[in-house]
């Protein structure tokens, strides 16, 4: 049965002289758009018959203030307290199985949420902007958190991420300033992009969890990490997952990890590691641009490509050794600390822009399947003195030894017929 009407009374004079909303008994369902846009009540008492909220139906009730549910209801659907500004607590029945998307959308003045245990998801935007939700405790029972569920919640905390969850979709918790730590949860197998990103006082990451993947941004500009301890079955490392961490230093990563992505560690000055996994096959462009702290670099047999600018502009980094691999364009440029290369012995190319800038460099040897050096390979290698040229080498494109000052024990007969174009 639903009612459509409504009673008013006022509450006591010595407190507030505010309206409260009564919905009569008997009522199981609140219409669509029923109550929205009201500003004439701080509070609702709601009878215990009612069962479904509809959609829109508290809608930017600005005056709102505190909200309690009845114990039988078991749906809140899509924006029923969207942009309740004055919003402050949410106690949910415990019945309550799903709250739709945009529910609380936009109710930044929220302080307090009590979840219910039988609640298990955490709908799209469902608090998205409640800058003020502070401390929250998620009942063991939820099992997906929405896309921007907590979007720009940045006061909220919480001890523990459920156990139960499984999927912790896109910008979940992005900017969400006040989480310092995380331990990801042991069933989780989703961590989608962006979910973390910009939590910038995030400490620690440890995961629980040994499939999970973590995805494209998911950590991105959380500048105050410094530890994460890496699933032990992770494969791939996402596109920008860490890039921006400038505090994040010594990670181990596992044997089982096989993919590192475009700038997954890009910007990362005190990032270090022992070693790369031997079974890893690809790191993408930029991954591990500006890297300041990495000083030795040995790279597995298994590795078959270097991305372009993959460790440009590491400072410190003093040496590298290739077994087997394709060495993209500017992977090791304005390396200004690098004095000691050991190439594959089967390298093909040296590709444009490898080495330039690093004026460290002083002796290379190019092994003899080389048979290409790209566009400015060595440029401005101002100290390099010893290089071989081998025997098979029938291209050598222009500006790839410009400003090579220093060039002395090459054969330069052989140089200078190779390099026409060089200024």
């Amino acid at each position: 049965m639903l009612i459509n009407f409504i009673i008013f009374i006022l509450t006591d004079y010595r407190t507030s002289n505010a309206d409260t909303l009564i919905i009569p008994d008997g009522t199981s369902q609140i219409n669509y758009d029923q109550f929205a846009n009201r500003d004439d009540f701080i509070a609702i008492t709601f009878p215990k018959s009612l069962k479904s909220i509809g959609k829109n139906s508290f809608y930017n009730c600005t005056s709102l203030q505190s909200l309690e549910l009845p114990p039988n209801i078991e749906v809140i659907s899509k924006y029923s307290f969207a942009l309740c500004t004055s919003l402050k607590v949410v106690t949910f029945s415990s019945t309550i199985t799903t709250i739709l998307d945009h529910s609380f959308y936009n109710c930044y003045n929220l302080e307090t949420i009590i979840f219910p245990s039988s609640i298990s998801e955490i709908a799209d935007y469902t608090f998205y902007n409640c800058e003020n939700l502070g401390h929250i405790s998620f009942p063991n029972t939820i099992s997906q958190i929405g896309s921007y569920a907590f979007f720009n919640c940045s006061k909220l905390t919480f001890d523990s991420l459920p156990k139960s969850l499984i999927e912790i979709r896109n910008d979940a918790f992005k900017y969400c300033y006040s989480i310092e730590s995380l331990e990801i949860p042991e069933k989780l197998v989703t961590i989608s992009w962006e979910s973390f990103a910009y939590c910038e006082n995030l400490k620690s990451v440890k995961f629980q969890s040994k499939n999970v993947e973590i995805a494209d941004r998911s950590f991105q500009n959380c500048t105050s990490l410094k530890t994460v301890q890496f699933p032990s079955s992770l494969n791939m490392i996402g596109e920008n997952a860490f890039s921006m961490c400038i505090n994040l230093g010594k990670v181990s990563f596992p044997d089982t990890l096989q993919h590192i992505r475009k700038q997954a560690f890009y910007h990362c000055f005190k990032l270090t590691f022992d070693s790369f996994p031997e079974g890893i096959k690809i790191i993408r462009e930029e991954a591990f641009q500006e890297c300041n702290s990495i000083t030795n670099l040995t790279f597995p047999t298994c590795l078959v490509s270097v991305g372009k600018c993959c460790f440009a502009n590491c400072a410190l980094l003093e040496r590298i050794e290739f077994l087997y691999t394709t060495i993209e364009h500017n992977a090791f440029s304005m390396c200004h600390k690098l004095f000691e290369v050991k190439l594959p012995s089967n390298l093909k190319v040296i590709n444009e822009f490898t080495f330039k800038e690093d004026i460290s460099l002083k002796s290379i040897y190019i092994p003899e399947s080389v048979y290409q050096i790209g566009q400015g390979a060595f440029r401005d290698c101002i100290n390099l003195i010893d290089i071989n040229l081998p025997k098979g080498l029938n291209k050598t494109e222009k500006y790839a030894f410009t400003n090579c000052s220093s060039l002395e024990k090459s054969d330069f007969q052989r140089v200078w017929s190779l390099l026409k174009n060089m200024h």
